[in-house]
Formats: structure tokens, C-alpha cells, sequence
């Protein structure tokens, strides 16, 4: 059975620049803490790599316009929605004319004949 050569100790004294998940470490062969600073610096440049980075803004702005996107979708079905709801004349018992607030007044649509026709009220029972 081999004994581990090496001991890990977090030392939260050392003034090094790494971040503070970094574990110091000091090694029982006496391996100087300097050279495992530079390691630790070493891979900390490796790994924070400008490309990453890039990768990850051109992803939050795709997300972003996507947002964007679907929230102007969201606006336009809304729009139709209110009309659809206020594009037809109030009759009693209707669901749609219920949620009409009393304070708008139904719209008149303006070409009458094609329109008219549309006018669905949904009546329960």
C-alpha cells in the first residue's frame, strides 16, 4: 500500500492569487509553495480563457432576442385577444361580454356585413 506523498491543507494566510476555492497546498517532500502558486496560476489562465466568455455573451444575447421575440408575440395575441373581446356587441349571459369591463364600451366595427358575422357569443348552458 503506497502512502499519499503529498498533504492538502487550506491556509487561508497565504497570500496568494488564486480564488479562495483554491486549496493550498504543501507537499511533505517540501515542495516549494511558490511553484504550486504558479501551477494553480497557471491553470486558473488556462481555464479562464477569453473564448469561453465570448461563447457565453453571444449565448446570453441569442437568449435575450429570443425573449425579445416572444414577448412581441405575446403583445400581438393580446392585442387580438381585446379585440376579439370587444369586437362584438354585448349580450346577456355571454362569457365574453361578462369580461368586458362595464368601462369600455363595445366597438362598432367599421365594415359592416363581413364582420357581423363573426360576432360568436359563448353562452354556458
Amino acid at each position: 500500500m503506497s502512502r499519499t506523498p503529498w498533504k492538502a491543507e487550506f491556509n487561508p494566510d497565504a497570500n496568494y492569487s488564486a480564488p479562495a476555492n483554491v486549496v493550498l497546498v504543501r507537499t511533505r517532500r517540501g515542495r516549494d509553495i511558490q511553484e504550486i502558486n504558479a501551477v494553480i496560476n497557471r491553470f486558473i489562465q488556462m481555464v479562464s480563457r477569453a473564448e469561453p466568455i465570448k461563447k457565453k455573451k453571444e449565448k446570453l444575447k441569442r437568449i435575450e432576442k429570443s425573449k425579445k421575440e416572444k414577448k412581441k408575440i405575446n403583445n400581438k395575441s393580446k392585442i387580438i385577444n381585446k379585440k376579439k373581446r370587444y369586437n362584438h356587441r354585448l349580450r346577456e349571459g355571454c362569457v365574453l361580454c361578462a369580461l368586458a369591463k362595464p368601462q369600455d364600451p363595445p366597438r362598432q366595427p367599421q365594415r359592416q356585413g363581413i364582420e357581423r358575422r363573426n360576432f360568436i357569443h359563448f353562452i354556458k348552458g
